[in-house]
Parts: C-alpha cells; structure tokens; sequence
C-alpha cells in the first residue's frame, strides 16, 4: 500500500504510528454483569485491531527511518537506499525501452520532454495491465520514466498505481554511472466502495553529485478519503538528512472540524521518540531502538486516555531481532491496561514474520491473563493487507474474523461468533456477527447482528461501544 503501504522518508513515516496501535480496551469478563454476546463482540474486534495496528506501527519504526513513510518501497535505512528504489523503476523503464528497440536505444523525437517510447503489457497472474514510458528532454539531459498499473481485477481494492522517477541522465542513456535521481513520486487510487479514494507520496532529494549517494531530502505524503468517510484527508510530512537523523509529522483532519497529530523524532544511530495526540484527547508517547545496526530493537510506549475512560491507561514494552539474511523480524512484546477502579488485564503477544511467494506473513500468538487467547495471520498485499484469525473468550466463546487493513491504519473488521469452538466444530450457526469499520485513531462505526437482530454500533478510541 502506499503504505504496506518507500519514499525515502516514507521510513520517517514510521511514526511510529507502528508504535501505536494502541490496543485500547482489551475484554475483562470479570467486568461484564451480564452476557452480552454483542457488546462482547465488538470489545474483542477493538483489541485485536489495536494489537494488528500495535504490530504494523511497532515493526514499521524499528525498521529505521524510512518504513514510516507512506509508499510501497520496502522499508529504507538511509537516502541513498531511496536512490537505489527510485534507480530500480529507472532501470525497469529502460530495459524494457532497450529490449523493445533491436538495433538498440532508437531516439524517436527530438521535442523537448518528449515521450519517445511506451509499451504496455497485461500481468494475468498478478491480475492487472503494466504500462510503462519514457520522456526525455534533448536540451537538459533530464529524463521522466514511468510504470503506470491499471485495469486491477477483483482481487485488488485499487484502480491505478503509478510510480514516477525524475532523473538527470546527462545526456547519456546507456550510461548509469552518471545519473543522478531529483525526484520520486507515487500515486494511488482505490476503487468505489472504499473509504479511501487516492494517496499520493512523494520524495525530494537534495541536489548530489553523479556517482555518490544523496545526503538529505523531503517527504510529502497526502490521503484523500470519500464524502461518507468521517475522515477528510491525511497530510504527512519528513525531512531526512544522512548521518544526522530527521523528523516526521502527520496531521489527520476530520470531517467535523476535528483533528489529530503525530511525529516522530529519530537520531542517526535508529533511536528515537514519538508522540501522538489524538481528536478526542487521548495521548500516546514512546521510544524506540531499531535494529538495523545491530539486530537488536527495542520500543515502549504508552497510552493515556481522556478523564472518565476505562480503561484508563495502557502500557506497552517489547524486544526484537532483525535476521539480516531475509530481513524478517521476530519478537514479542507484553502489555497492561488499567481500569478505573485500579484492575489490570496484561497480555503478551509473540510474533514472527516469514516470507512465502515473495508476500510477508506474520503470524501472531496473543494471550491474556483472564484466559482468553488467538491466533492472527497478516499477509501483506500490494493495496491492503489481510489478516484472518481467531479468538477464544475467557467465557468459552470463539469468534473467527477476517480484516482488510489499509496503509492509514483504517480497517475493515468482519466476525461471527459462536458459542464455543466446540460449537463452530460442530458446524451451528453463529449466534452473532458483525462489519465494523476503524478508523486510524481507533474509533469506528458499524453493524453487528444477534438472535436475528442487526443493530448499528459506534466504537469509541478507548475500545468501549454504543449500540442503537
């Protein structure tokens, strides 16, 4: 995804907003009075979406500087890993440019900024139709390539993803040792249906001499969201420089007036700080260690919510390895929320990622201290990632669920639950089912059904519900 979903700073981008799933309200049977299998239902939908949200955050900001930007690269350590993305588009363009032209690059105008070349191509397997192109311009010596996607079939949520490099080829193109990259930029438009309607990121280097690596450079992210969305845009920025660290900041503006902010403050050797603050008051700040040096990481983080929330307060810690031979992380992390009346619930969540067929999957293990416990899969995808699963209540109820979680960290939450897993073996019907949709600061909106009944559900950031 834009995210999933490089863009140099795109690892400022991090925000650490890895850091901060927040997994708000995490169920305590002890505190219900009465069995309430819907309300139940939605407690259990909030946590596990803050613990996927926790993870992507958490794993995105140990993974340097760079994982946080909002664009599809993986996850860059320096500027010059930036280059080095933006040089594969480059060199995509023009080798398929040089294999379509037999007696070698044939110069087929001479305009300034012409487009000399395009050829296009449908991707069955991947489910969608690659065009790719290449201006030039005579008189400077400055070239555009671009790999446009579209025509997506029914696998995918968006409609077109285009990535577009800027380059100084001084007058040479079958000569790499002396370009140079001025720009990078990526955009996104998602299908009608979904709250998201086109990202845009892009990246500035700072002016670098042909055959060195860029030093610094400038990151501008925006996400624009549908009218039925209560989210009107994201508006992120960063700055980056070589050997000395940078800075990242996102705002989200809502529909009704409101807003929330993050940054992320990070030094050259992978530690730093961020902070969140979010529309309704709650307060996020931490730290962390990546472990891009040396294969160790580390974060913290904690959440305070406004006066008069229960639960009150959640504390997170955890360690991880990096293994630098196929850059998966593994780890685990523990968590305690506080009640008002001065309880706590503590969970630990085990996690290890893998690579199969080129998609990352993680796999998380999650238990709590009242007994209840699940299992989740997140596999990353080109537009949202997916992750099913399921969740076995202290009381004995089961739930499987499945989620389509999008670079902002929104998501689509579907769920049935049945009595106990005894009963889902059996093959009973659900006694009770549900379609939430998250927003990135931790709120929803949605429907959830039970005895017949459907009943739309508002979710607070704190994990607590209202139903009509």
């Amino acid at each position: 995804m834009l995210r999933n979903h490089g863009l140099l700073l795109a690892g400022m981008m991090l925000s650490l907003a890895l850091i901060w799933g927040c997994e708000t309200n995490p169920a305590d049977p002890s505190k219900i009075t009465e069995p309430d299998v819907s309300n139940e239902a939605v407690r259990n939908s909030s946590q596990i979406y803050n613990t996927v949200n926790t993870v992507k955050q958490v794993t995105d900001v140990l993974r340097g500087p760079t994982a946080i930007l909002a664009v599809d690269q993986p996850g860059l350590q320096n500027i010059g890993a930036l280059a080095q993305e933006a040089q594969q588009v480059k060199q995509h363009v023009l080798k398929a440019y040089k294999l379509d032209q037999p007696g070698g690059a044939q110069l087929l105008s001479s305009n300034s900024d012409s487009l000399i070349w395009e050829f296009t191509k449908r991707n069955k397997m991947e489910g969608f139709t690659e065009r790719v192109r290449l201006y030039y311009d005579f008189g400077t010596g400055k070239a555009r390539v671009e790999a446009i996607k579209f025509n997506f079939d029914d696998r995918h949520q968006i409609k077109y993803d285009s990535s577009t490099v800027k380059l100084n080829l001084n007058k040479t193109l079958d000569d790499d040792s002396d370009d140079t990259i001025e720009s990078f930029d990526q955009l996104k438009q998602y299908k009608p249906g979904n709250n998201i309607v086109e990202e845009w990121a892009q990246v500035v280097l700072d002016p670098y001499p042909a055959g060195s690596e860029p030093t610094g450079g400038e990151y501008n992210g925006r996400i624009d969201y549908a009218d039925s969305s209560p989210i009107q845009q994201t508006v992120e920025q960063a700055r980056l420089t070589k050997d000395q660290g940078g800075e990242w900041s996102k705002v989200v503006k809502y529909n009704d007036g409101t807003q929330s902010s993050e940054k992320v403050t990070f030094t050259a050797d992978g530690k730093g700080t961020f902070e969140e603050v979010r529309r309704f008051g709650t307060r996020i700040e931490g730290t962390f260690d990546s472990p891009e040096d040396d294969g160790v990481g580390s974060f913290t983080k904690r959440t305070i919510f406004p006066e008069g929330s229960d639960p009150k307060s959640i504390y997170e810690a955890g360690d991880f390895t990096l293994n630098f031979a196929d850059s998966t992380m593994h780890g685990s992390f523990e968590k305690t929320v506080e009640f008002k009346d001065g309880s706590k619930l503590t969970e630990s969540v085990k996690f290890d990622e893998s690579y199969e067929n080129g998609k990352k999957i993680t796999r998380l293990e999650i238990n709590q201290s009242d007994g209840s416990n699940g299992i989740l899969v997140i596999e990353e995808g080109l537009d949202v990632d997916r992750v099913t699963g399921e969740w076995t209540d202290a009381n004995g109820a089961f739930t499987k669920f499945k989620i389509d979680y999008f670079a902002d960290g929104s998501a689509r939450f579907e769920f049935q639950v049945w009595e106990s897993r005894a009963a889902y073996d059996r093959g009973e019907e659900p006694i009770a089912s549900g379609k939430i949709n998250f927003y990135p600061d931790g709120s929803g909106e949605g429907t959830v059904t039970e005895n017949g009944q459907e009943q739309s559900v508002t979710v607070r950031p704190d994990g607590s519900a209202n139903g009509s």
